[in-house]
């Protein structure tokens, strides 16, 4: 393994190949999710074999019911859901890239979500950009469609039109790609593909998806992670609370969302305690969530430690007493 302090420019200009290498919350999550159904189903989850087709996510992501899900958490991406109906993975690719800048800008939010739901017809431009939108109702989600309809439509070189694509990836915007508009409306004159003013037209759609889209590889890997959230929560859904609350908050509040969802699906909570809690994961006994000793004000990592170290006998030490249901509208 090598390491070079050179800037990423430099780098690329001599060959070389740089990669950004996630490091995903969302991981830890499953892999925690994972563990616990083991432990308690003896379910040896394999997340590559999950199906892309369940019937029963697809139905909760349709309804909204997306807290927890990687990408699909926040309120205004719920509504989206709604609105749009998710009922295919390619569906769901396609929610996951059309809340982005690029397509929000360029409108390509709600005209997929009209003609996705047979509220607006598709129109019919010409038979090559119908052919490279043909899977998105003629609306623009991908890089990869900005690179194709450049290329194939006008006729620019493909290093030109890799020079595009980075822009886009780095939401450098419109007066980045104003120096290409010449460029792409008189090859697609020269092509005979669009007259001047719709060439005119669908570069300022262009322009506006510049603002920052996703590439279609990048939805899709994310979006298997979000099938695999949802299928965990509507199958396990005691073991993926509890890995989502121990390794999937960053704050409080989100900390109390997953709460408040762990009581709209009827689960259990109870605070820490001693025999049973851990130092600072969230633990199962009897389909039951119990918090963790760093949940417990003032108490620090050391002691916590300390706590889960105790092995005591609850009724011969007296440290604890027979359980008794917890009310779901308790808080902690």
């Amino acid at each position: 393994e090598n390491t070079i302090n050179w800037d990423k420019n430099n780098i690329e200009h001599q060959g070389l190949c740089k990669i950004d290498v996630l490091g995903l919350k969302m991981l830890s999550v499953l892999n925690y999710a994972k563990e616990l159904i083991k432990q308690n189903h003896g379910v040896d989850i394999i997340f590559e074999e999950i199906p892309l087709n369940d019937e029963r996510s697809y139905k909760e992501f349709s309804k909204a019911n997306t807290t927890g899900c990687f990408q699909l958490g926040s309120t205004n991406i719920k509504k989206f859901c709604k609105q749009l109906g998710i009922d295919t993975f390619d569906t769901l690719v396609a929610a996951t890239s059309l809340f982005r800048p690029g397509p929000l800008n360029a409108g390509s939010t709600e005209i997929y979500a009209r003609r996705k739901n047979g509220e607006e017809t598709v129109p019919q431009i010409h038979p090559i950009l119908d052919e490279i939108t043909k899977d998105t109702y003629g609306t623009i989600i991908y890089q990869e469609t900005l690179m194709l309809i450049m290329y194939r439509l006008a006729g620019m070189e493909w290093k030109t039109v890799d020079k595009v694509r980075k822009l886009v990836a780095k939401s450098r915007g419109a007066d980045a790609l104003r120096k290409y508009e010449e460029e792409f409306v008189q090859g697609c004159i020269k092509n005979k593909t669009l007259r001047e003013d719709q060439a005119l037209s669908l570069w300022n759609d262009l322009v506006g998806f510049g603002q920052y889209g996703f590439n279609l590889s990048h939805a899709v890997a994310y979006s298997y992670i979000t099938v695999w959230d949802m299928y965990l929560k509507v199958y396990y859904p005691v073991e993926f609370i509890c890995a989502l609350l121990t390794y999937g908050t960053d704050n409080n509040d989100m900390k109390e969302e997953y709460i408040e969802e762990a009581f709209r699906l009827g689960l259990d909570i109870r605070g820490p305690k001693i025999g049973i809690s851990k130092a600072d994961q969230w633990t199962i006994k009897n389909n039951i969530l119990y918090m963790p000793y760093s949940e417990i004000s003032g108490v620090g990592d050391k002691t916590s430690l300390q706590f889960e170290k105790l092995k005591l006998n609850a009724e011969t030490k007296g440290f604890a007493k027979k359980e008794e249901k917890s009310p779901v509208s308790t808080r902690f």
